[in-house]
């Protein structure tokens, strides 16, 4: 009897040692199981399916590009840059492969499989890479066309630049040759006997009549003849004085312009003077200040001077 109950109490001892060491096996399985998952997740591991889902969304991200490679309103720079975008999801991808397959979440037939999709995605890649390489160098070479069209029409800018100023250049010295220039002008006042008296100041009472005086220059560039010179006389506040009755008008700048007195000359291209009377216009009164004498000839200014009236 005692012999049979403490078979019984073995047996038993026995049966919960074999229970207590699977539940331990088990705890510890679920254990090492649950670190397993909750390393996979901190590494960024996926499951197969997962990671082929992911491989088909590149695909179409590269299968992408070709439409994208083709744009107009995208620059070479951007196009390069979304290209390296792409090629970085792939280098992800055989990464990600690599670590599933170290950790046995795939087999190495799926691993080949999905590597095999990868390496054509890094094909296309090399691909559009090679296009990519070819539109710089056409972009390139079609700045150097710009940079040198450029630097023909800046030449050529240059050049009519300076053939422009050349040609201004030979009109001012051809018109210079061609201009006679009066300098040394002498104002004379006339006395009652006909005299005239050099003066630069005159008393309006002196004014009834002047005479004015220039020296022209030697010069064998004008056409030598008969020449007509022309006097303006301003008062102080500019305005012209003149005799409409016996004054008339000549050519300046392509305008009729009026003058206050005229005189006509034999020019042989040898210096001369030239003088010419100037008589108050009628009802006219000379006021106080300094007043302007301008000579033209052939419509060019040729020479000026001043006088006072006190």
């Amino acid at each position: 009897m005692a012999e049979s109950k403490i078979k019984s109490i073995g047996t038993g001892k026995i049966v919960s040692i074999v229970l207590i060491a699977a539940l331990a096996a088990t705890v510890i399985f679920l254990v090492i199981q649950n670190l397993g998952l909750r390393s996979d997740v901190e590494d960024g591991l996926e499951t197969a399916e997962e990671l082929t889902a992911e491989i088909k969304t590149v695909e179409n991200q590269v299968k992408e590009f070709e439409f994208l490679l083709n744009e107009k309103d995208l620059d070479v720079e951007r196009k390069q840059q979304m290209l390296n975008e792409r090629d970085s999801l792939i280098e992800v991808q055989n990464t990600k492969i690599a670590n599933l397959l170290n950790r046995n979440r795939i087999s190495q037939e799926e691993a080949e499989t999905m590597r095999g999709r990868v390496e054509q995605l890094e094909h296309y890649v090399k691909k559009y890479q090679g296009q990519i390489d070819q539109l710089k160098q056409e972009l390139e070479l079609k700045n150097q066309e710009i940079d040198s069209l450029k630097s023909i029409v800046t030449g050529t800018q240059d050049s009519l630049r300076e053939t422009k100023d050349k040609l201004i250049n030979t009109t001012i010295k051809a018109t210079a040759a061609s201009k006679l220039v009066a300098h040394s002008f002498t104002l004379s006042r006339y006395k009652q006997s006909g005299a005239t008296v050099p003066e630069t100041e005159f008393r309006a009472s002196q004014m009834d009549r002047i005479q004015i005086c220039m020296d022209i220059v030697e010069n064998s560039g004008p056409k030598p003849g008969e020449k007509e010179v022309y006097v303006e006389i301003f008062d102080p506040q500019g305005k012209l004085v003149r005799d409409e009755t016996k004054s008339g008008f000549f050519k300046l700048n392509g305008k009729s312009t009026p003058y206050s007195a005229m005189t006509r000359m034999q020019y042989a291209n040898q210096a001369i003077q030239v003088c010419l009377d100037f008589a108050k216009p009628a009802g006219y009164k000379y006021e106080d200040g300094k007043y302007t004498v301008v000579a033209y000839c052939e419509k060019f200014e040729i020479g000026k001077t001043q006088f006072i009236v006190d």
